[in-house]
């Protein structure tokens, strides 16, 4: 029901502040709607570009909060080094986000942060040879 709603009223694009609250809300249903939309957004952006915007405003939402949604994260984080190669375009604001990631306080936000910059690294050096 909550799922209905959500989307009824904002269709794709939930307000940064109000997708905050949602992923600490206590709600299984809520969280499991967050989850289904992440999802989704990782297999259409994987298809095409057409929703790269949407999914990097999600990616940056998720990824700076602090101490949530550790499963979205850790997706986010293996899936953004692909897209950095295939987007290049985009490039520069995933790398931009993942710099700033790494300096978190957030041990794990940061070492999944440099992990991700160090395969995008070695991804970009592997297609110049």
């Amino acid at each position: 029901m909550a799922d209905r709603l959500l989307i009824y009223l904002y269709d794709q694009n939930i307000p940064e502040q109000f997708l905050l609250q949602l992923l600490e809300h206590p709600s299984p249903d809520v969280k499991a709607y967050i989850s289904r939309k992440i999802d989704n957004l990782i297999k259409d952006v994987l298809k095409s570009d057409e929703r790269l915007d949407l999914f990097i405003y999600y990616a940056k939402t998720i990824l700076l909060t602090p101490h949530k949604n550790r499963r979205s994260k850790e997706r986010l984080f293996g899936i953004i080094p692909n897209l950095v190669l295939r987007y290049k375009v985009k490039s520069r604001d995933f790398k931009e986000m993942l710099i700033e990631l790494g300096g978190s306080n957030i041990l794990k936000d940061s070492e999944s942060a440099i992990v991700a910059l160090a395969k995008i690294k070695y991804e970009e050096e592997d297609l110049c040879n």
